[in-house]
């Protein structure tokens, strides 16, 4: 342990050469590149619905609008988060759901306010179209999720893993790293809404006022992505340091104490419309990033975590040793009583 806590890797508080940044690069889109694949064939399955109902109809992409939100977003975030769960802890059924549940609630909070979004539309004035381009816009979002989703899964397991090896300064360096790409990810994601905004839409649906709702809105999607993908990845992070739970309180503040009231006053009191729905978001995303990089960046001490994950190994591997130690004896007596 004392050997550990001398090494180099262990105190976080240097700057990262080049070539150490290049080579966690590699090792995290290692990762990511294939899981984003995976998300993206999951994707594939909801949209191609979606597209298909756009050219029945308004109508009928309301319908389904609503059936897919309720039914894809909180089973598929439920799974994704304790698959999450898993991969940073195995060792029995309590610790796995400590770490699952919050896991479960930080990320099911995020995508409940979505289908809420849905609900909140069929009160507008026409709400037949806003139901459909909000199932439009869900889609849309669903996409730009699968590179945050797979990075978050992956820089957990990156952090966990490092902080259990001792080595707090690479933990870090996975951390930022993760980070960095995420506000790289958003960025792209507000460029390309803003480009395609008048023909995004197009691809669902052959309705003109649906297009035009849909286009009016897509920059301030792109917007929200740019905090969503930092915030993602950094609760990533928090679940790779053993605090899932900071994460979901963030995000029960962000969307339903900012975002709801705020989505509420532009679209109903002030009258903005399907527009105020959106800016609601905006305004949870925009608290939900703030909060989750204070966490992580300010308020992460990762030779305090190190040394904790230390110890939770050690505790886990000497229980391993006593029970392989018990296995061996009970075996010895068992030959012994063939013996006798």
């Amino acid at each position: 342990m004392e050997d550990k806590i001398q090494s180099d890797d262990f105190t976080s508080h240097k700057n990262p050469t080049l070539p150490q940044v290049i080579e966690e690069l590699k090792e995290l889109w290692a990762m990511v590149l294939p899981i984003t694949a995976m998300n993206c064939l999951v994707y594939v399955r909801a949209v191609v619905s979606v597209l298909f109902l756009g050219r029945l109809g308004s109508l009928e992409l309301a319908g389904g609008a609503l059936s897919i939100g309720f039914t894809n977003i909180t089973t598929m975030v439920a799974v994704v988060a304790q698959s999450s769960s898993v991969m940073e802890l195995v060792g029995g059924l309590g610790p796995l759901m400590r770490v699952a549940v919050p896991s479960c609630l930080g990320i099911c909070l995020e995508w409940w306010w979505y289908e809420i979004v849905i609900v909140m539309g069929g009160y507008l004035e026409n709400p037949k179209l806003a139901v459909a381009a909000t199932g439009i816009l869900i889609q849309t979002t669903s996409l730009m999720y699968t590179v945050p989703m797979a990075l978050a899964g992956c820089v957990s397991a990156r952090v966990g893993n490092e902080l259990g090896a001792g080595r707090p300064y690479k933990a870090r360096l996975a951390a930022n790293v993760a980070l960095a790409c995420a506000f790289v990810v958003g960025a792209l994601n507000v460029a390309w809404t803003v480009i395609l905004k008048e023909r995004w839409a197009g691809l669902f649906t052959g309705y003109e006022p649906l297009k035009v709702l849909v286009a009016s809105v897509m920059p301030i999607v792109g917007l929200c992505e740019l905090g969503n993908c930092p915030q993602t990845t950094g609760c990533g992070i928090l679940r790779g340091t053993g605090r899932p739970a900071v994460g979901a309180h963030v995000n029960l503040g962000s969307f339903y104490f900012v975002g709801t009231p705020v989505a509420v006053g532009l679209a109903f009191w002030l009258k903005i419309g399907f527009s105020g729905l959106w800016f609601g978001l905006l305004s949870a995303q925009a608290a939900c990033v703030v909060s989750i990089l204070y966490a992580v960046l300010a308020r992460t001490d990762w030779e305090g975590e190190a040394v904790k994950a230390m110890r939770l190994t050690s505790l886990e591997m000497r229980k391993v040793g006593q029970d392989e130690e018990s296995s061996l004896l009970l075996l010895d007596d068992e030959k012994l009583g063939d013996v006798l």
